[in-house]
């Protein structure tokens, strides 16, 4: 009979989460240099051989972590490790994990050599029905974790190997005032990434220039003239279908008419006289 999990041992969920993203984290990184290495050696074997290249990645990482540690490395850096861990769970989460995977990645590519249609078509079926119950069974145990706070994974759920405290305090401390000030920040960030693409920044800055620039600067401006050293008064580069508003200055086309877009009452960033108060913008 399998031994309950005594109070104290529970673990913060966000540490469970971060824990298994450190393990992701530290898969891809092994699996990238790997592939820099058959890149420049031998780069047909990368897709030919992809599923084994994985699967033995998965376990020489299983072999120094789980099997001779009882953790992986990401619990290990958060000062975890797996509860009620024998030597065959260690070996049945290996094979439900690791062989699970290689599985369904070697059969999938073998499947795209068949020829009958009819199999092919079974196959496909078949991987399309596995992968929706188990993306519904994953979903079903992320609810529950997050609800009882045990399980990260399906396969720990499976096996009841629950992640627990390797010492008898957790070194991950984090006060209530920080992570305040860290989700305050997030929903800042958030806020500014969907409400600044929404901001006509060039009509307002055009508006509060206004009040910078003497009109009379504007009526005595001269008539534009083009030479060799001309630069568009927008984006300082040789202007490209040269266009005015009336002033002395000289823009692009597409400087002028992307600006004239933004904001009708878009004026010289240099002069300030308005495109509203000339004609339409003529072409030089």
């Amino acid at each position: 009979m399998e031994k309950e999990i005594p109070k104290k041992k529970h673990v913060p969920r966000i540490t469970q989460l971060d824990a298994a993203s450190l393990d992701k984290e530290i898969g891809s990184v092994l699996k990238s240099q790997v592939e820099e290495i058959f890149r420049s050696a031998a780069p047909s074997l990368i897709n030919k051989f992809e599923p084994e290249i994985d699967a033995l990645l998965s376990l020489l990482v299983w072999k120094l972590s789980v099997y001779d540690r009882g953790a992986t490395f990401g619990q290990t850096l958060l000062d975890l490790k797996y509860y009620n861990s024998s030597r065959r769970k260690k070996v049945l989460l290996a094979l439900t994990i690791i062989g699970g995977k290689y599985f369904v990645s070697r059969i999938r590519s073998l499947s795209r050599t068949l020829t009958d249609e009819r199999n092919l078509l079974l196959v496909e079926q078949f991987f399309r029905f596995g992968d929706t119950f188990f993306r519904l069974a994953n979903l079903v145990n992320q609810v529950v974790f997050l609800t009882q706070g045990k399980y990260p994974g399906l396969p720990e759920r499976i096996l009841n190997m629950p992640p627990t405290p390797a010492s008898d305090q957790l070194n991950r401390h984090v006060g209530y005032s920080y992570m305040t000030r860290e989700l305050l920040w997030h929903s800042l960030i958030e806020l500014l990434l969907f409400v600044l693409p929404l901001i006509n920044y060039r009509a307002w800055y055009a508006k509060f220039a206004l009040f910078f620039r003497p009109k009379a600067e504007i009526k005595d401006s001269v008539s534009p003239v083009l030479t060799l050293t001309t630069t568009c008064a927008i984006c300082n580069e040789k202007p490209v279908l040269p266009h005015h508003i009336g002033c002395g200055h000289i823009f692009c086309s597409y400087c002028l008419k992307g600006n004239l877009a933004a904001s009708k009452s878009f004026g010289c960033p240099l002069c300030g006289a308005l495109a509203e108060d000339s004609d339409m913008p003529v072409i030089i």
